[in-house]
C-alpha cells in the first residue's frame, strides 16, 4: 500500500512538474512573440511617421515657394531651401525600415519619384519668378497635380504598412487571448493531480 501511494505520489509530482515545465516554456515563447510584436508596431510607427514628415516637408518647400512667388522676397525660401535633401533623407530612411518588404520598397520608390516631379515643378516656378517670366494657371495646376500625387502615393505607402500593424494587432490579440486560458487550464489539471 505504501509502494502504491508512494508511486502514485511521484507520478502525481511528475506531472505537475512537467506542468509547470510546460506553462513556464508557452510563457516565454508567448512573450517573446509578445516583444516581436510590439516591435513590428514600433517599426510601423515609425514608418508612418515618416511618411507624415515627407509630406510635411514638402509642404513646407510649398508654402515657401508659394510665398516667394507672391512677394519675390528671398526669405521665403528658406523652408524650401534644403527641403529637398530632407525629403531624400527621410525616404532613404523609409527604404531601410522597409527593406524586407518587397510592396513598401515600391510604394517608397514611387514615393521619390514623384518627389523629384514635385521639386522640378517648384523650382521651374521660383526660376521663372527670377527671371520675371509671368506663372501661368496651368504652372500652378502643374504643382497641384503632383502634390495629390506625392499625397497618394503616401496614402498608398500607409495603408500598406496599417495592414501589417493590423495583422501584427491580430496575432498579439491572439496570443493574448489563448495564453490565460492556457495557464488556467494548466493550473487546474495541475491541482488536480
Amino acid at each position: 500500500m505504501k509502494n502504491r501511494f508512494d508511486r502514485n505520489l511521484r507520478v502525481g509530482y511528475g506531472f505537475s512538474l512537467l506542468i509547470v515545465i510546460t506553462i513556464g516554456l508557452v510563457c516565454f515563447l508567448t512573450l517573446q512573440q509578445l516583444l516581436r510584436s510590439n516591435q513590428a508596431v514600433s517599426h510601423s510607427g515609425q514608418v508612418m511617421q515618416k511618411l507624415e514628415k515627407v509630406l510635411s516637408v514638402m509642404k513646407d518647400a510649398e508654402t515657401g515657394q508659394r510665398g516667394y512667388l507672391i512677394t519675390g522676397r528671398a526669405n521665403f525660401l528658406e523652408p524650401y531651401n534644403g527641403a529637398y535633401n530632407e525629403a531624400l533623407n527621410l525616404t532613404g530612411e523609409l527604404e531601410t525600415l522597409t527593406a524586407d518588404n518587397p510592396q513598401q520598397q515600391i510604394n517608397i520608390a514611387s514615393v521619390r519619384n514623384i518627389l523629384h516631379q514635385r521639386m522640378d515643378v517648384l523650382q521651374k516656378l521660383i526660376d521663372k519668378k527670377q527671371r520675371a517670366q509671368a506663372i501661368l494657371p496651368d504652372d500652378l495646376d502643374a504643382g497641384k497635380l503632383a502634390m495629390d500625387a506625392l499625397r497618394q502615393a503616401v496614402a498608398k505607402a500607409e495603408a500598406t504598412e496599417q495592414l501589417l500593424l493590423d495583422a501584427q494587432a491580430a496575432r498579439l490579440r491572439h496570443y493574448t487571448t489563448i495564453v490565460p486560458v492556457f495557464i488556467t487550464l494548466a493550473a487546474l489539471i495541475a491541482l488536480a493531480i
